[in-house]
């Protein structure tokens, strides 16, 4: 088990202070406290799901938040096998931090009154992205040069309100916007500023495989949720699989495009193109009475989670 994380210097300062909330499909802003999460470390077994009989039970997890025990800790992003990038702060108020989780430092990258969420990386040029809340109001996606030489800069525009987003390539992301009644999914071309609705109903969830294909969630009832695959070369949109019923709305990739999404203490595993349903693969022995939500693999023989409280 973790104790501690060690802390080095931080990077950026602002002058701003505003908060982000996200409660269900909407936003609801500003300036309240943060709901307390936190987020854990377990080892993910590589067995091929075929041969899983009973899922192993994990009763020991390593905390990675110990630095904000009782504040915001969550949307955990792997970089790099060893090093979890996630938003953590107390009271209105969130930074990014990225943590190595083989040595167990903690950096801090961002220092900041405004709030910084949903860290990312672009896999072409390495620099760190995320959104940003600004003093007012505008919600944009941002854009650190990989060395950190900067503060940074905004890349979506102020009339576009994100709130979640993925890479798709250098040019093009899947981008989480809020419009002024209802939330949609589009694909947004970062040179002509060329918008492609997938959804209307977007969840908040979305990954990118190794072959570039965008995995989302979409809403089709109160608490139904589905998982559709988005082929960007050809525009395909196909169902790949319903979420389990009652669980997190929240999946991610994990080794061999393993999708992994969580309920009532499982983490549960589902292979497209080869799966007829959900499997288990984890029962966390502890956490059946918490809320799982967000989920990042390394796919390295770990997998990160956040618990909600």
């Amino acid at each position: 088990m973790i104790n501690k994380i060690k802390r080095t210097s931080s990077f950026f300062v602002s002058a701003f202070v505003c908060t982000l909330i996200w409660t269900g499909a909407f936003q609801t802003s500003v300036f309240s406290q943060l709901p307390e999460s936190s987020v854990y470390l377990v080892p993910f077994p590589h067995q091929v799901l075929d041969t899983i009989s009973h899922p192993a039970a994990i009763s020991s997890y390593t905390l990675l938040s110990t630095f904000h025990p009782n504040g915001y800790n969550n949307q955990p992003f792997f970089s790099k096998p060893e090093t979890l990038f996630i938003s953590s702060g107390s009271g209105v108020r969130t930074n990014l931090y990225r943590l190595n989780i083989e040595s167990l430092e903690k950096t801090q990258i961002t220092d900041t009154r405004e709030s910084e969420f949903s860290p990312g990386v672009q896999s072409e040029t390495g620099n760190l992205s995320f959104i940003r809340l600004e003093e007012d109001g505008a919600q944009r996606l941002w854009v650190v040069p990989a060395n950190f030489t900067s503060y940074g800069s905004p890349l979506t525009p102020v009339d576009l309100k994100v709130g979640y987003y993925q890479w798709l390539n250098a040019n093009r992301l899947a981008l989480f916007v809020l419009r002024e009644n209802h939330n949609e999914l589009i694909v947004w071309n970062t040179f002509s500023g060329q918008e492609e609705v997938l959804t209307d109903r977007p969840g908040r969830s979305m990954h990118v495989n190794e072959e570039g294909h965008l995995y989302y969630v979409m809403r089709r009832g109160q608490n139904l949720y589905h998982i559709f695959r988005y082929e960007p070369e050809t525009g395909e949109n196909t169902l790949v699989v319903r979420m389990p019923a009652g669980g997190s709305q929240d999946f991610c990739i994990g080794p061999e495009g393993i999708l992994i999404t969580a309920t009532e203490g499982l983490i549960m595993g589902f292979r497209p193109g080869k799966d007829s349903s959900w499997k288990p693969l984890m029962r966390l022995r502890g956490m059946e009475q918490y809320t799982i939500s967000r989920l990042a693999a390394n796919g390295d023989g770990f997998l990160s989670f956040v618990v909600e409280h």
